[in-house]
């Protein structure tokens, strides 16, 4: 049986203004059951905007965002702690602390016979997390790292060069040492428990998000850094075959199940691993025409597969896509094998 209902809070809101016509508003906020809600009192952050304009590549944007909150659920409770934008990083301080003088201070390097000042921290994203009366019980920084610098050939053609992912980790563990010793100066950040996870990004141009390599958490003055194995991989990838072969098998067969019957219909599925263990998988089902039934069809074959073969422990999004719209959008909760579905449109 298909459940159609309007998904509050946990990861999509859907407004209909009527059957032919609608307003359509999708928030991401989480994938799993925990949540933060945002302090009611409402003020804009400043490292909001570095990180649009400072990265490259947008599917690093909501994950550096999304990541963040996420690792902060170790140490900031989603039942008693509230979300806001930083507060305490302001324009001037974050653009003294990008520069070659300070974070992205660093010997210069040859690329194809080019020589290169290299950023290795593209930015640096704030969160703040308060208590029901508003006071701060700790922030969260996100130290976004870029292991592939740009540059120009004899031709002027912008190229990247991959730089070794452990040089750059180990400048980015160096780097927020001294961020951290930037903090404390701020009179507020003096004695609070902040968090420091160290993001690094995938290839410019790649459809997988780069991922959180570390988090550090404030021990007096001292970071304490944990190694994370967080990676994403799509599911037919070699890794997967290797390692995962039950959902390797499980969504070429979903792939299978598709093309029966809708030939031009092309699945493209994500796994996100931690610690080597699926923990979600996003799909995008994309066409360039379907009619309204086809739309249902479709959705109601992909929501019954779903719930009779993916374990129930592992949360999953599927987005149906004609010509690059979102039509439906199917999700499967952690500890459910029910694949709740909403159809957008009437």
């Amino acid at each position: 049986m298909r459940n159609y209902f309007v998904l509050c809070l946990m990861l999509t809101v859907l407004i209909f203004t009527g059957c032919d016509k609608k307003d359509e508003y999708i928030v991401n906020i989480d994938y799993d059951d925990e949540y933060y809600e945002a302090y009611s009192s409402y003020k804009s952050g400043i490292t909001n905007s570095f990180i649009s304009s400072r990265v490259i590549n947008n599917i690093d944007v909501n994950e550096i965002e999304i990541g963040l909150m996420n690792l902060s659920k170790k140490f900031f409770k989603t039942n008693n702690s509230y979300l806001q934008q930083g507060q305490y990083l302001n324009e001037k301080k974050i653009n003294m602390l990008l520069s070659d003088e300070y974070l992205n201070k660093t010997d210069k390097i040859t690329i194809d016979g080019i020589e290169i000042s290299p950023k290795y921290i593209s930015t640096i994203y704030e969160q703040n997390y308060l208590a029901s009366n508003g006071n701060l019980k700790g922030i969260a920084i996100s130290v976004v790292l870029n292991n592939y610098q740009e540059y120009k050939n004899s031709y002027g053609t912008t190229l990247y060069k991959q730089i070794d992912e452990k040089t750059v980790l180990e400048f980015g563990k160096e780097k927020a040492k001294e961020l951290l010793n930037e903090l404390r100066k701020i009179k507020d950040l003096s004695q609070t428990k902040i968090i420091i996870g160290l993001y690094l990004c995938n290839f410019p141009n790649s459809t997988l998000p780069g991922t959180y390599k570390y988090v550090g958490i404030t021990k007096n003055d001292e970071l304490e850094f944990t190694n994370l194995s967080y990676n994403y991989y799509y599911l037919n990838d070699e890794y997967v075959l290797n390692n995962d072969i039950n959902i390797y098998n499980t969504f070429q067969n979903l792939k299978s199940e598709i093309n029966n019957y809708f030939k031009q219909v092309y699945p493209v599925g994500i796994g996100f691993y931690v610690e080597n263990k699926l923990s979600k998988i996003d799909i995008n089902v994309n066409a360039y025409y379907l009619n309204n039934i086809e739309i249902i069809s479709l959705t109601d074959l992909i929501a019954n597969y779903i719930a009779k073969n993916f374990d129930t422990s592992i949360y999953m999004k599927v987005n149906i896509n004609i010509n690059k719209e979102i039509k439906a959008v199917i999700l499967k909760p952690n500890g459910s094998n029910n694949a709740n579905l909403n159809i957008l449109g009437g």
